[in-house]
């Protein structure tokens, strides 16, 4: 792992923040999650897009331009030598007074680069239907990605107690929405399902490129309102991340689903590593 602050490179056990900062002390700080492959970065230009605007949200003015940041992350995925790497890059609201006034901040950037083992995530996964936290309560927007985890944490300490390996989130209608770190999908009768943004999820970068895989494969899709009673009649399910691409569910919950064998599913990402978008 190699860790860049303020465009200093450090070893996970030399890398250091304030206490101060209020990235720390009141989570005020937004992130994206991306990758590389073969050495090269994906999909940046809509990480930074969506970073830029969950900043613009919360008020905090970027010091850079997309090209300052790329280089940085780069710098920083050079110094670690793997050519498959994920990387959590942070725009922290800085330094500031003890106070919540944001006012005299300066803001800071961390970007952490971990060599990325693609044999370490599992070929099917089990989603648990988290009930104690909606999908409304994990951010302020759910356009925006904040440094504000506190309720993931507490969703995922459930996910981990009844043995699952991510969450299946609701939001308060009752309607599905997504993952803590996925977007979510499902297969019915050759049509693939998602929820829409209107549940109030995440723009997922990844969500993005399946729905115009699928677009480019031919195949039916929707973005809708769903129940959970609506699983009960799923063909297939599977989340998605840039980190992870496309990763089969077998299970959610008392449910299991033949994933794996799902044609659409084989498509799609097949189609995903062609073009190499993950």
């Amino acid at each position: 792992m190699k860790i860049n602050i303020d465009g200093k490179v450090f070893n996970a056990d030399r890398a250091k923040i304030s206490v101060l900062d209020h990235a720390f002390l009141f989570g005020d700080s937004v992130y994206e999650v991306l990758r590389t492959r073969g050495g090269a970065l994906e999909n940046y230009e809509e990480h930074f897009e969506r970073l830029q605007a969950s900043a613009r949200f919360i008020h905090l003015e970027l010091s850079h331009d997309a090209a300052f940041y790329r280089c940085e992350i780069e710098k920083t995925c050079r110094a670690l030598g793997a050519p498959e790497a994920a990387i959590r890059w942070i725009v922290t609201r800085g330094i500031g007074d003890l106070s919540l006034s944001p006012m005299d901040c300066v803001p800071s950037f961390v970007i952490i680069a971990k060599a990325l083992n693609l044999a370490v995530i599992p070929p099917f996964v089990k989603l648990v239907i988290v009930r104690q936290i909606t999908s409304d309560q994990l951010s302020v927007d759910p356009s925006i990605k904040t440094g504000n985890r506190l309720a993931h944490v507490l969703a995922m300490h459930e996910v981990k107690v009844a043995g699952g390996y991510e969450a299946l989130l609701k939001n308060r209608e009752g309607q599905l929405a997504e993952g803590l770190t996925s977007s979510f999908f499902f297969v019915h009768e050759n049509c693939l399902h998602t929820p829409s943004l209107q549940t109030g999820i995440l723009d997922g970068v990844m969500r993005r490129h399946v729905l115009a895989a699928a677009r480019k494969l031919g195949i039916q899709s929707e973005e809708g309102k769903y129940h959970e009673e609506t699983l009960e009649q799923a063909d297939a399910v599977f989340i998605c991340s840039s980190t992870r691409g496309i990763v089969p569910v077998d299970a959610i919950d008392h449910l299991t689903f033949k994933s794996r064998g799902n044609q659409i599913v084989i498509s799609l990402d097949q189609q995903i590593e062609k073009v190499g978008v993950y």
